[in-house]
Parts: C-alpha cells; structure tokens; sequence
C-alpha cells in the first residue's frame, strides 16, 4: 500500500505496522475484510489490524469522495481486501509459502488451495504460521521481541447469473512482545532511557514472550446471498459476526502477575441488503437464456 501516493505506515517496534492514509489512521481509516467492515480495538498506535495480508488476493484504496459509501467516518480512505471465489469452470491451484530470517531466528509458512467447478460451486482454504525470537540490534538483543501469529481462512459458495450464495469464516490470533527495555514507570526511567547507549534491559536471546506484551484474537463469519428478479433487478442480502478479544500486559508483581492489565471483548453484527435496478429481461433477450 506504501507504493500508493498519500499512503503510509505507523510502525510501533518491528512487528506492529498500521496504514496511514494522508495522515489519518485507526478509526479514520475503514478497512473491508473480503467484504466485511472489519472492527476490532485498533484506537490505539500500537493497535494493528487484526487480518492476515496472505488471505487476500487483492487490496486497493479508496479515496476522497468515493469513500463515503461505506461509511461516514471514512474520512482517511478506505482499503478493501478480497479473495473471491473462482468458478465456472474446473480448476484447482495453489500456492505454498516458506520463509525464513536469521534476525529472531524463525520464520513463516503460508499455503493456500482454490477449488472451482463449471456448476458454480467453489471453495477455497488458507492458513498461515509464523514464529520469531527476540530481534537483534549489531551489537545486542532486544529482550521479549518475539511474535506469533496462527490465522486461517475458508470460503465456499455457488455462482450463477440469477442467484447464489457464499459462507466465509476466518480465524486470526496474534502474540507479540513488547521490548522489554520500553517499559517506563516514571519520569526518572525516561530520562535514564534516553541517556543511555544501549537498552537498560539487556537478556539472552529466547523464544518466551514475557510480559508487557499484547495477546489478541479475531473471529469473523460472513453468509451472503443474492438473487435477480424479472423486471427489478438484483438483491442482495449479507450478514456477518464478529467477535474480537484484546489483552495487553504490564508488568505486574504478586497475584496479578499472570492478569491482563487490559481485557477487551467485542461482538458485532451486521446485515446488510442491497437492491440494484437493471433491466433483467432486456439483457437476457440480448445474450440468450443459456446464461
């Protein structure tokens, strides 16, 4: 999204990354997950969305003016992510992903399987992996960097000219550490922060993510179904669930140490219809009735 011109992004550490649209973040950005206005809790700098880049096959920005069918308050823009569904022919493809990085020592798997048939039916099935250490300055470790993220996607549904449906379910959950060294208690630790060469917290390198760090989980289920009426036009009706869970950990001693000083759960439910007018018997006279 970067290579778009008045789009950036807000970066807190090395693994949480957020859009910035002409300057406007978090709640001033509306993002479309295959469909689906995607809330979760990401008012915060260090809140970044909760959806996984490899599940979509497509992302583009709107801007200005066009923005405000989805919203009101879109007023930094509006990205929209997809993966549709491919049918109306036989096909099946794929692809596998494998990545490795020395810097924390682990790496990433992605695979994914596209199923289409010349009936209409269509299915489609993604899941990614990935599992880091602490990240590494030259010279020292950034103590409790580490990352893990385990998501997964499934979408199956009919397509035809006159009518059909499609069910989308998609599971995301995130582990990261917030460094250690970040942690700041009082005016004093600032001051001593920024006087010092090196972090104050300085550790061996470990998989083990400690506290402050942030835990979150996304769920989200999508039906949506559509059908074209003689002399009317076509109607479509979408409903969609979804269930976000955010927690976030100080530092904390005693019998609180293992709670969550933040533990945030949101639901939501939507249903949307649509109707759009079209000359359904004009167009089907001009392109025969095998369509």
């Amino acid at each position: 999204l970067k290579e778009i011109s008045g789009v950036s992004s807000l970066n807190y550490g090395n693994t949480i990354v957020k859009p910035v649209i002409q300057g406007l973040h978090s709640s001033r950005i509306i993002m479309m997950n295959n469909g689906v206005r995607q809330e979760d809790q990401e008012w915060g700098e260090e809140h970044a969305p909760n959806m996984d880049i490899n599940a979509f096959n497509s992302i583009k920005v709107i801007k200005g003016a066009g923005a405000l069918q989805y919203g009101g308050n879109a007023i930094g823009g509006v990205i929209i992510a997809e993966n549709k569904l491919t049918s109306l022919q036989d096909t099946i493809f794929g692809k596998a992903q494998v990545t490795a990085s020395s810097n924390g020592r682990g790496g990433s798997s992605n695979a994914g399987i596209n199923l289409g048939f010349k009936n209409g039916w269509a299915a489609k099935f993604q899941g990614t992996l990935k599992h880091y250490g602490d990240s590494e300055a030259p010279d020292y470790v950034l103590s409790n960097t580490g990352y893990r993220e385990q998501s997964f996607s499934t979408g199956f549904g009919s397509n035809s000219f006159k009518r059909g449906f499609e069910a989308y379910y998609s599971f995301y959950s995130v582990k990261q550490g917030i460094l250690r060294a970040s942690h700041i208690g009082n005016v004093s630790d600032v001051e001593r922060a920024i006087n010092s060469p090196v972090p104050l917290v300085i550790n061996d390198f470990t998989y083990d993510i400690n506290a402050p760090k942030q835990e979150t989980k996304h769920h989200l289920a999508k039906i949506k179904a559509y059908n074209r009426f003689k002399s009317l036009g076509k109607l479509e009706l979408q409903y969609s669930l979804q269930y976000n869970n955010r927690k976030e950990f100080d530092i904390r001693r005693g019998d609180d140490r293992d709670k969550p000083s933040l533990d945030l759960e949101l639901v939501t439910h939507a249903l949307e219809s649509s109707l759009l007018i079209e000359a359904y018997e004009d167009f089907t006279k001009n392109i025969g009735s095998k369509y």
